[in-house]
């Protein structure tokens, strides 16, 4: 049988059966609220200040603050804090349906079921991966500078290229000499984390850091030497085979002072076909997930999920939402026998701190 539209101007669908077959993710587990913050807005129009990252770390001379006895006092008036005032606006963004009256009066009553409630989830789980889609669009568009992106081979300041997929757990070659590829995964987090520690004068500490990275790469690391090596050996083995990370990807929750989180938010990029032929899995063009491969992200996000407009923040990846982070709204047209739903959206994604983040790149070989 194939597949038949439900909505207005379809006619009144029969009743379903108590069971009803999909694939909808919970728009709360998505992976892009494990690294992107979610701040409330005041209104459409927020600002914040951008303060001199130098300032606060600026020591030149210890001396110049000295106060010598029998002396006058330092008058501090060369002092002078610089700041940039930065304003912005959400965004709005509405995901609306239209439900045929009668085909909700006979589904509640002949299976106790709302298909408003269904239209409600599915409308919901597209805006949630609207919004996904728009932070990996903020990572993928931020201003990384020369200090905040590179490849391995750059970040170890190496004559010649490393690869994660190359990287090994032993530290020395069957002959005997050091093996030139022992934890290069590990060391360039190190190196990551050094350069994030100093750009961030030690604000952003190893808590809050977060790795983000696609599918495609996570299984290539995941089989790496040095990742398989390190989940045999370690002491707490156990507690890495039952993480989300190692039942999906192969990889700990954590490694070398980083959280782990794998963005595989999975999109469908083909409209929907009247013969009901649904998007092919082996075609990236109709079917993919939402980060490309070959480039992954290392974020900030200091506090959590949910962060405080107006105090001081280091997140990487801020979403500023107004009138909630989302909202259902339903109207009825009497005249017509239909039901107008929207789920609304209003907010901006941006990424104001690029400086405590890190943009990696040329990592794999494969």
């Amino acid at each position: 049988m194939t597949l038949r539209a439900m909505g207005p101007f379809n006619g009144t669908l029969p009743v379903p059966t108590g069971m009803i077959q999909g694939f909808m993710r919970d728009p709360w587990k998505m992976p892009y609220l494990r690294y992107a913050q979610l701040i409330p807005a005041p209104e459409i129009v927020f600002n914040y200040w951008r303060l001199d990252p130098d300032e606060a770390a600026r020591m030149v001379d210890l001396n110049a603050n000295a106060w010598a006895y029998g002396d006058y006092r330092p008058t501090g008036k060369g002092f002078q804090i610089r700041v940039e005032m930065l304003d912005d606006r959400t965004q709005r963004w509405d995901f609306p349906y239209t439900l045929d009256t009668n085909t909700q009066r006979v589904w509640e009553r002949g299976a106790g079921f709302d298909p408003k409630f269904l239209f409600d989830r599915v409308r919901a789980v597209q805006a949630h991966l609207h919004r996904a889609m728009r932070v990996v669009a903020a990572l993928q568009a931020a201003p990384w500078g020369g200090y905040n992106s590179a490849t391995p081979q750059q970040l170890l300041g190496l004559d010649d290229p490393v690869y994660f997929d190359d990287s090994s757990g032993t530290e020395l070659t069957p002959s005997g000499n050091p093996n030139p590829n022992f934890q290069i995964i590990k060391k360039t987090l190190n190196a990551v984390k050094r350069r994030i520690t100093l750009q961030t004068n030690g604000a952003v500490t190893g808590e809050e850091l977060v790795w983000v990275l696609p599918p495609e790469d996570a299984q290539i690391v995941a089989q790496s030497g040095e990742i398989v090596n390190a989940v045999k050996q370690s002491q707490f083995a156990r507690d890495y085979v039952v993480n989300p990370n190692i039942e999906d990807w192969g990889l700990p929750d954590r490694y070398a002072g980083w959280k782990i989180v794998v963005e595989d938010t999975a999109k469908v990029l083909v409209n929907a076909q009247d013969n009901g032929t649904i998007a092919n899995v082996t075609q990236p063009n109709q079917r993919d997930f939402i980060m490309p491969a070959g480039t992954s992200y290392f974020v900030s996000r200091p506090g959590g999920l949910d962060g405080n407009y107006g105090f001081q923040n280091f997140s990487t990846v801020q979403c500023y939402h107004f009138n909630g982070e989302a909202r259902i709204e339903a109207f009825s047209e009497p005249k017509h026998d239909l039901i107008e739903g929207h789920v609304v959206m209003e907010d901006k994604v941006i990424p104001p701190l690029t400086i405590s983040g890190f943009q990696l790149t040329g990592y794999l070989e494969s």
